[in-house]
């Protein structure tokens, strides 16, 4: 019976600490990259609820929430780290990427010129015609 209360309590612990999960993968994502994806980081911070829901001891006397925030923090950084690219390939990452930008702006710009080109060459043809029927 004791463990099934012990279960339960687990269970409410995880289920009200949803929103604290979710708050905190906020907080943690203003501070990376654009790339990171909060849902990847609430899902790393639910494993860190739940093993902090699992190791968690009341009678040490601290909060349960103070005792799952430095787990559920720890789990996501846990993962951006296992999950991130060496500096140097970063680096070249960057680079292609800007490149790319730069390739797509000059893209564009080639576009433009050659819709202005074929309408001034429209243009042209049409002057060419007026000219040549008053002739």
């Amino acid at each position: 019976m004791s463990q099934q209360i012990a279960t339960t309590e687990k269970q409410n612990r995880i289920e009200d600490g949803v929103p604290f999960v979710e708050a905190l993968a906020r907080r943690v994502a203003a501070s990376m990259p654009h790339s990171i994806d909060v849902g990847d980081l609430v899902q790393d911070g639910m494993i860190g609820l739940i093993d902090a829901a699992q190791r968690f001891d009341a009678s040490r006397g601290i909060k349960f929430e103070t005792f799952a925030e430095r787990r559920v923090r720890g789990a996501m950084i846990d993962a951006l780290r296992r999950d991130a690219w060496p500096r140097g390939i970063r680096r070249v990452r960057r680079e292609l990427e800007s490149s790319r930008a730069e390739a797509s702006r000059t893209q564009t710009a080639l576009m433009e010129a050659r819709a202005e080109a074929e309408a001034s060459h429209a243009r042209a043809e049409a002057l060419e015609a007026r000219i040549l029927s008053w002739r």
